[in-house]
């Protein structure tokens, strides 16, 4: 059973860093190397969209982790922070601007689902609560109606 355990964690590590900024940036790099800018762009400033929400909503909103973090100055307070789950609405946010220029219904149902399991993975690791994860998924549905509507009225 320990093994079980063991080894679902390690999935959900991995599921996981599929919402790191870090994984988002090597995204756009490699649609820039298809040259894919468009997309690339809007995926890029919307994600800065979603840091943005996150960030305000943290600095005045301070929610301890269900693992607290230590933090010993503003930015890492802010880091610290559990609500809204940034994991979460940058990958919800990426879904629909994916889908939106993939337009295939089972590209769009995996990506929605991978946002999803994202979501979930940040409450499995104890990095959020269930409501840090809804909010997540709502600020990211709101920049990802945002970019829909910018990019129809564009």
């Amino acid at each position: 059973m320990k093994t079980i355990k063991k080894y679902t964690r390690e999935a959900f590590l991995a599921i996981t860093s599929l919402g790191t900024t870090f994984f988002f940036v090597i995204i756009i790099v490699f649609l820039l190397t298809l040259g894919e800018v468009k997309i690339a762009k809007s995926l890029g400033l919307g994600l800065i969209l979603c840091y943005v929400f996150a960030f305000l909503l943290r600095l005045f909103y301070f929610k301890e982790r269900p693992e607290k973090e230590d933090y010993f100055n503003l930015f890492t307070k802010i880091n610290a922070s559990s609500f809204p789950s940034l994991h979460t609405m940058g990958s919800i946010y990426a879904a629909i601007v994916l889908a939106n220029e993939i337009r295939k219904p089972l590209a769009s149902i995996f990506l929605v689902f991978m946002a999803l399991l994202i979501g979930y993975s940040r409450i499995y690791l104890k990095k959020h609560y269930f409501i840090d994860v809804v909010f997540g998924f709502i600020l990211g549905i709101i920049a990802g109606v945002i970019y829909l509507f910018l990019i129809n009225f564009s």
